[in-house]
């Protein structure tokens, strides 16, 4: 057999298996979940007790989709984040009456200054309709970033 006709089944191989390699990868990144992060707090605030509220809507005014979510915060040294669920057709959560005020209230009449950080929900499990209530203290002056991100 020629040379030539030896070398198109190798190359013929040669392409089967680059073809399916980047078939693969392509598999691969269209299996990739892509977070969407929806951020509702972004500015300098003074220390105190706040509450914000989060009606599920993206940047672009559209509601988001049900599924998993988390809060995360960032102020000053402090990270953290809570897991949340958004799922239709569950019993609605009452927000609290910051909701129906404005998206960022004044300080909490609590009395005095936190003398920690802290983030917290006001359920676990919201309805698509609910106010998503978020209660955050801050025990100094400080860049503060809320976020909710789908998980």
């Amino acid at each position: 057999m020629p040379r030539r006709t030896q070398l198109v089944p190798i190359l013929a191989s040669i392409l089967v298996v680059i073809w399916t390699a980047w078939l693969l990868s392509c598999g691969d990144a269209a299996t990739k979940s892509v977070k969407l992060t929806y951020q509702v707090q972004n500015s300098q605030l003074k220390a105190g007790y706040y509450c914000l509220c989060w009606n599920q809507l993206s940047q672009q005014g559209q509601h988001v989709n049900q599924g998993a979510y988390r809060a995360h915060m960032a102020a000053g040294d402090f990270d953290t984040t809570i897991n949340f669920t958004i799922v239709a057709g569950s019993s609605p959560v009452s927000a609290p009456l910051c909701c129906e005020t404005m998206t960022v209230g004044a300080l909490k009449p609590i009395g005095g200054l936190p003398d920690k950080f802290d983030l917290a929900l006001n359920a676990e499990s919201y309805s698509t309709s609910d106010s998503i209530a978020v209660d955050f203290a801050l025990p100094v002056s400080c860049q503060c970033t809320i976020d909710m991100e789908q998980r």
